[in-house]
């Protein structure tokens, strides 16, 4: 969604939410993280969304 549909490319908080969810995906950030970083993300694009408690992670 941050690559594809995201209504700005610019902004600190849109690259550190590319950054984390790279992060994600090779094991050097978490979930959590990455979902922090997506609500900072679209709170600064001023894109809606609801938050929802996250579910837990098997381990």
């Amino acid at each position: 969604m941050l690559f594809t549909a995201w209504p700005v490319a610019e902004g600190k908080a849109y690259f550190s939410a590319l950054e984390v969810c790279d992060g994600v995906a090779i094991g050097k950030a978490s979930p959590e993280d990455a979902r922090l970083a997506f609500i900072a993300a679209a709170d600064e694009a001023k894109v809606p969304y609801d938050v929802v408690p996250a579910a837990p992670v098997p381990l």
